[in-house]
């Protein structure tokens, strides 16, 4: 949105040792400059096209 600034990042990261098992997250603030908002998404083990666990899309 034009005049307000946002921000994000994503992380994936395996849920124990050797378990196979995945955690992919997102965290999103607005504005940045003086947060007032704050986000926070995550999804346990989750199994993508192919198994794929990385990657979250936002729109």
């Amino acid at each position: 949105m034009k005049g307000y600034s946002i921000g994000g990042k994503t992380g994936t990261s395996e849920d124990g040792v050797n378990t196979g098992k995945y955690v992919t997250s997102f965290i999103g603030t607005a504005p940045i400059s003086n947060p007032e908002v704050v986000i926070l998404i995550t999804l346990y083990n989750p199994t993508g096209e192919g198994g794929h666990q990385g990657g979250v899309w936002f729109i």
